[in-house]
């Protein structure tokens, strides 16, 4: 029945992850001012210690052939998305980042992709 079908689904996700990887979905991000507390948090975190302009440096990199290597990233951004794409966060989290794999939210709005990970998945920060 329908109800025992969810809950193996729901058990194989929670113990082995799932294989849903990304998917279209409305959002978007803007750069944020960080607060003076969340800045003291950011600075004890080596990794997030040298963020700085992501869209700027994206565009040099593309403008320039990938001549640059040195990438930086922004110190906050706000996310915005509609409760349907709301509706699928629980399953990045515990179906994909809780695993070590990544999600990606490719925007059906403009030319932009939000990609949640973790340290576990390899090639981040």
């Amino acid at each position: 029945s329908s109800p025992d079908a969810m809950s193996l689904v729901e058990a194989g996700i929670a113990t082995e992850g799932s294989n849903l990887c990304g998917m279209a979905a409305c959002i978007s991000w803007t750069e944020t001012d960080v607060t003076a507390s969340r800045e003291r948090e950011i600075s004890q975190d080596s990794a997030l210690s040298d963020w700085s302009s992501l869209s700027q440096q994206c565009d040099r990199l593309i403008y320039s052939g990938l001549d640059s290597r040195r990438i930086s990233y922004p110190r906050g951004i706000a996310l915005a998305c509609n409760l349907e794409t709301a509706r699928y966060l629980p399953l990045c989290i515990q179906g994909r980042l809780k695993h070590g794999f990544h999600f990606t939210l490719k925007s059906v709005l403009k030319e932009t992709a939000v990609t949640f990970v973790t340290s576990r998945v390899a090639g981040t920060l």
